[in-house]
């Protein structure tokens, strides 16, 4: 019989009193017990020839054995010597002290036969005379004193050691041969193994798995929204920004109204009027409310994107959308595009979640994404368009494969379904055509757009690729070129159905142009400019990194690095752009110098001029003309500024030299005013002269 371990463990039962008491009294009689068990079970392997029993019944190891280290006699002698009377005898009296053995435990013991050998010469024989017959009495042992301690520690009462966790346990013993107590209340009962997990004792390893491709992605998101955020803390505008920057400061109605009168649809300045009634009036809250679609962007590129495409695609896709020519600067400014690229993008995305996986949800994300497109710029609604293309041509080829209702279950993408997506879509966005049809009547007289001529339209078909360095830019265009031919090869042999998204993601952007320069050739005013493509180039970088996904580990990697190097370029230029000196040492000067009242004149009517600095000091009003500016600013100031360029000069005099600016200043003159020069300023991307009007 093997040894048995003890494991002793304890619940807390706070202000229970009868519990712990109970609890130390079955864990004295479970000690004592065991240490019963061990004693007969030692004395049982030790064997017969170990032993001599006295006249009480009590047993004695000779000496002569123990001290010869002779070995006992086998297990077939030891039964053959334990019968007769006096094993009867020494049961009986066993019983009468303990009462506690088991049954395996109530072999009877016997004395030494007569006929056992003699113990070795030189060995003294122990004396056990005047020993009690009784175990539990027997001075000096272990037990005894070990029922000694219980008893104090009982008398003591610490509750600190009813509720420590103590386990006995012996060297060569299994889980199996433990013994557990449960406490659940007043009473206490010892459990089986197979009872440990019902009882709550078992003890469990608690493991937390981390999926490193999805914290990789997060990481590279958190990166981004670092980036962007870095670009917000600062003052500077160009004049679209001042423009949407002016639009919103007034009223929701006044903003409804004013957006209604521009060409854009409203939506941008709906949410940028709230988040500066909100957050305050400042530009760093104007940028950030752009940089958080961006932001978005990139989370759909590590939620949606990974699980469709892949980690591979999701760690090029992430960084593309920051570091890639044009990114930094759209996602910051305050102006419509960002928020237009999340929606046109996230269009794009779900478009292929509705193939890959038809549900209502992705029908009702996909129809979403495409109306809020609508609401926030034509050219993102017109990128949507191509989208909703390219749904319909995957509808009608898998119409074609419908024979039977098999078949349907198969192909789910039919055209009843994108019918009804498309007049959902409709619907939605008919208040926001209505309004766009009335804004076109005053296209004419609104937009001064370039020309799309061959070499502009050259210049466009290169726009994703244009970092401002132009090896850097070759590189990332001959790429681009690579993966393209790569691709189109591969479709002619096996090829996957991403393939063929990778490939419409690609040509929707040149589509766009395509529609853009059509409509500017067909309208009597040029409505297309190259930063209306900006909505398309999410897909653009998704086509890159769909197709760069499937390369090796190492390319990818190579990849990776490349878009590192991209972007600090394009961060040291976007740094540069956004912390421009000036706007502070201007504002400051606005904030000294002008007063409520005060009329500003810009020189050849500069409209980056006439709207910025309005926003800087909303104590100026721009007129068109000089004598409208005169007559409203009554006796005070009239402020003249002169964009820088458009004269020659010489520190702190009349600027002389330009003939029209000579002209101009002749005309003043004869009109009896001089101009007073005051300082030279520079903003954002402007560096212009403010003048006093002085009447002579």
């Amino acid at each position: 019989m093997g040894k048995r371990s003890r494991k002793k463990s304890y619940s807390r039962h706070n202000d229970k009193v009868n519990t712990e008491r109970i609890v130390e009294e079955e864990m004295i009689d479970l000690e004592d017990t065991a240490e019963d068990l061990k004693m007969t079970v030692t004395e049982a392997e030790d064997g017969p020839d170990r032993k001599n029993t006295d006249e009480n019944g009590s047993t004695t190891i000779p000496a002569a054995h123990e001290e010869a280290g002779e070995k006992p006699a086998d297990d077939k002698t030891a039964e053959a010597n334990t019968s007769g009377p006096a094993a009867a005898k020494q049961e009986d009296s066993e019983k009468d002290t303990t009462g506690e053995e088991t049954s395996e435990h109530k072999a009877a013991e016997t004395e030494t036969p007569e006929h056992e050998a003699e113990p070795p010469e030189g060995k003294e024989e122990k004396d056990t005379a005047g020993q009690p017959d009784n175990k539990e009495d027997k001075p000096g042992t272990k037990k005894s004193k070990k029922n000694k301690v219980k008893k104090e520690e009982k008398a003591e009462d610490n509750d600190e050691d009813l509720y420590k966790d103590e386990v006995y346990k012996d060297q060569d013993t299994s889980d199996d041969d433990m013994v557990f107590l449960d406490i659940s209340g007043d009473e206490v009962k010892i459990i089986t193994p197979p009872d440990r997990e019902s009882a709550g004792k078992e003890r469990k390893k608690i493991t937390i798995s981390i999926d490193t491709e999805a914290a990789l992605s997060w990481l590279f998101v958190l990166i981004g929204a670092a980036v962007y955020i870095s670009l917000t803390f600062n003052n500077n505008v160009w004049l679209d920004e001042a423009f949407t920057a002016t639009l919103v400061r007034t009223d929701m109605a006044g903003v409804l109204e004013r957006s209604m009168a521009d060409t854009l649809p409203p939506l941008y300045n709906i949410i940028l009027k709230l988040t500066t009634d909100i957050f305050g009036y400042t530009v760093p809250v104007m940028k950030l409310t752009s940089a958080v679609p961006m932001i978005l962007t990139m989370i759909l590129g590590a939620t949606v994107v990974r699980k469709r495409f892949g980690a591979l695609t999701s760690y090029i896709f992430i960084p593309a959308l920051t570091v890639m020519p044009n990114m930094m600067f759209f996602g910051v400014e305050i102006r419509m595009y960002s928020l237009g690229f999340l929606f046109a993008t996230a269009s794009g995305i779900f478009a292929y979640e509705v193939i890959s996986e038809p549900r209502r949800k992705n029908w009702i994300l996909f129809t979403l994404f495409s109306v809020l497109a609508g609401y926030t710029h034509h050219f993102a609604f017109v990128t949507v368009g191509f989208v909703y293309l390219f749904l319909l041509i995957h509808a009608c080829a898998e119409q074609r494969k419908f024979n039977t209702e098999r078949d349907r279950e198969l192909h789910p993408i039919i055209l009843s379904s994108f019918a009804k997506c498309l007049f959902a879509t409709f619907l939605l966005y008919l208040p926001c055509l209505l309004v766009t049809l009335r804004q076109f009547k005053s296209v004419s007289g609104y937009f001064s757009m370039p020309e799309v001529t061959l070499p502009v339209f050259v210049k466009y078909c290169r726009y994703p690729f244009t970092v401002g360095f132009t090896p850097l830019s070759i590189v990332l265009l001959a790429l681009a070129v690579i993966l393209l031919i790569r691709l189109v090869f591969r479709l002619f042999g096996e090829h996957t159905r991403d393939d063929v998204f990778a490939l419409y993601c690609f040509i929707l952007f040149y589509g766009v142009l395509l529609f853009g320069t059509v409509v500017s050739k067909i309208m009597t005013a040029n409505i297309f400019v190259d930063r209306y493509l900006f909505f398309a180039l999410g897909l653009v970088w998704l086509f890159f990194s769909i197709e760069a996904g499937t390369l090796k580990k190492p390319l990818v990697y190579c990849i990776i690095m490349l878009e590192l190097v991209t972007g600090i370029y394009s961060y040291t230029q976007a740094f540069t752009s956004e912390y421009a000196r000036g706007a502070d040492e201007m504002t400051a000067w606005l904030n000294k110098n002008v007063f409520e009242g005060d009329s500003l004149y810009t020189l050849e009517d500069y409209e980056e001029l006439a709207w910025c600095l309005p926003f800087y000091d909303d104590n100026l009003t721009n007129y068109e003309t000089l004598d409208e500016a005169v007559t409203a600013a009554g006796g005070n100031n009239v402020w003249v500024a002169v964009m820088n360029g458009y004269e020659d000069e010489t520190a702190n005099e009349l600027p002389k030299g330009n003939p029209g600016y000579a002209a101009y200043a002749s005309e003043l003159e004869d009109a009896g005013y001089t101009l007073e020069y005051e300082d030279v300023f520079r903003f954002d991307r402007y560096m212009f002269k403010m003048f006093r009007l002085i009447r002579q």
